[in-house]
């Protein structure tokens, strides 16, 4: 043992890599998890967190057994095995605290392997900086949201686990794990089209390389559409002309101007949300990143050679090999940016606001080594003089803005975890009575929502079913539903029938129901306080008889897996 210690690999690992990791779980820390012992569930979170943090092992050995067998998720397998696998254990191990610690974690592991990706690729210098950009990026706001973190990021860990393995000559090796990712979430999938051009130099023998790479990740990409296809299920598996064209090529022009974009604009942001409490850590953050930025020298393997120098070349061979290799590894890392986007059919390129975001899951990889390339570049441009510390100064007013706008997500995730909590207390004051088929309308007028994620909106009918532990006998157990605006015109079908579907509610398809009216408790949100309609509902000249409240249907009903979260301090 001792003698390992003092080995000079060891002692560089020590001296180097240790450091950068610990920056790094800082930078993290803070910038995506410092208010997390405050957060809660969100959105996607209720379809499989609950459920992974309640049930037995042997159910969860089936439920993962049966989703491979029928290859759900829908078509990507590892994507809800994982969060029911890793909801399992924490929720056994202390609840939601754990959970996030976990998603850090992975989040932390993906970062630093980024970085030794990165340091692969180039120098020291360009992977900080490239990983700097991985963990902060601005674009996509939902990397703390616990379904990302076991659902999104490890397909990000097989992608990087592939890309290093490619880079390291272990080619099979490198497919395994890029079908691992494919399997997991597709996104990332026509980033690795790419990875060949990172490794070595741009010759005939690269055409080749790029020709076989590609044929063995069409085919993988073929078998992956047919198994989704025979499962019935997945975005791959649901295109029809001439949409599967159209749409891609839209995206992936529209997808990377956001993305790139977004470097900007959030700083922006940040500086329009400042409030004390932001402009203190703010103001601590970028005195720290001028010192770390400081330390960052010119890359001494760069020959010297100036803006004027670049303009003067009469092509692009005549440039020094260290500045050819990086200007490759900027557009390779452009052309990783743009095939971040072919696959992301279900959600808006342009997405700048809440869960939507995750289209630019995927973008993280070309981004930061596309910012990562640019700041080395620049760095090495201006080796001398003012310029050099101009822009230490803006890199590190980036990284602090991009933390402060890491703080203020926080702060939305904070808020939203709140909001639920009230609501949830007045619907479980106002509504003691559910019963077998009750069906609970919640006005939307008075519900308040923030930017940067959903708060009692699209998946309501899931959490009233984790709150409380209905008895089996019951047919249908109670569930809420967030009423759209104008929904008064689009709920009665007469004959005292209420009829739940995309017309005046905001819910998964398959809650849509129809019920008695005598069923249906309307709460109203319109008011200082949620309250509980008592008269009639009238629609297209007929009057609807809602449930009444009577104390003898009020029974006590078993708690479920997050009543203790909703009601008591965490």
């Amino acid at each position: 043992m001792r003698k390992f210690l003092t080995q000079p690999a060891f002692k560089k690992f020590i001296s180097g890599d240790i450091k950068i990791l610990l920056i790094l779980a800082v930078v993290l820390w803070i910038g995506h998890y410092w208010h997390s012992q405050d957060f809660g569930l969100y959105a996607d979170d209720y379809t499989r967190i609950p459920l992974g943090m309640g049930i037995s092992f042997s159910e969860l050995w089936v439920l993962i057994k049966e989703i491979f067998i029928l290859f759900r998720g829908p078509g990507r397998p590892f994507h809800p095995s994982l969060i029911f696998f890793f909801s399992f254990i924490g929720g056994n191990l202390g609840g939601l605290n754990v959970l996030y610690l976990f998603g850090y974690l992975f989040l932390l592991i993906n970062t630093f392997l980024f970085y030794k990706l990165l340091n692969r690729i180039s120098g020291s210098s360009f992977a900080f900086m490239g990983a700097m950009a991985f963990c902060l990026f601005p674009a996509d706001t939902t990397q703390i949201y616990l379904t990302h973190s076991f659902g999104l990021q490890p397909a990000l860990l097989f992608f990087i686990l592939a890309s290093l393995s490619y880079l390291s000559n272990k080619r099979l090796l490198s497919y395994v794990f890029i079908i691992l990712s494919i399997l997991t979430y597709e996104t990332l999938f026509p980033v690795f089209l790419v990875v060949p051009l990172l490794g070595r130099k741009w010759d005939k023998s690269i055409i080749r390389e790029m020709i076989g790479h590609a044929i063995v990740l069409t085919i993988i990409f073929l078998v992956d559409y047919l198994l989704r296809s025979l499962s019935g299920g997945g975005r791959l598996s649901g295109l029809v002309f001439p949409d599967m064209i159209t749409v891609p090529l839209l995206h992936m022009v529209q997808g990377p101007l956001v993305s790139l974009g977004t470097f900007f604009y959030r700083p922006i942001q940040t500086l329009l949300s400042l409030d004390t409490r932001l402009i203190i850590a703010l103001g601590v953050i970028f005195p720290i990143a001028m010192l770390l930025l400081a330390q960052i020298n010119p890359d001494p393997a760069f020959e010297v050679i100036s803006i004027k120098d670049i303009f003067h070349q009469r092509s692009f061979s005549y440039l020094p090999e260290n500045w050819k290799k990086m200007l490759k590894i900027a557009i390779t890392g452009l052309m990783m940016l743009i095939l971040a986007y072919p696959l992301t059919f279900t959600v808006r390129a342009y997405a700048l606001s809440g869960r939507d975001t995750r289209v630019h899951f995927a973008a993280v990889i070309g981004a930061s080594i596309l910012f990562a390339s640019i700041s080395v570049i620049a760095k090495n441009l201006l080796k001398n003089g003012w310029l050099r510390h101009l822009h230490t100064f803006i890199l590190s007013a980036l990284f602090t803005l991009w933390i402060g706008f890491g703080l203020v997500v926080q702060r939305d995730y904070v808020l939203s975890w709140q909001y639920q909590r009230d609501f949830w207390s007045d619907i479980v004051r106002l509504a003691p009575d559910v019963e077998d088929g009750t069906v609970i309308l919640v006005d939307p007028s008075g519900l308040t929502d923030v930017r940067q994620i959903d708060a009692n909106t699209w998946n309501l009918p899931r959490v009233l079913g984790y709150i409380y532990k209905f008895p089996e006998v019951w047919e249908v157990v109670p569930r809420v539903y967030r009423l759209l605006p104008g929904w008064e015109k689009r709920t009665g079908l007469g004959e005292s029938l209420f009829q739940v579907s995309d017309a005046n509610v905001v819910a998964p398809s398959y809650f849509y129901t129809v019920v008695e009216s005598s069923q249906v408790i309307i709460i109203d949100t319109d008011g200082d306080e949620l309250s509980r309609r008592v008269e009639p509902f009238l629609a297209g000249g007929e009057e609807y008889p809602l449930k009444q409240f009577d104390e003898e249907q009020v029974k006590r009903l078993e708690i479920g897996i997050l009543f203790d979260y909703f009601f008591f301090a965490q």
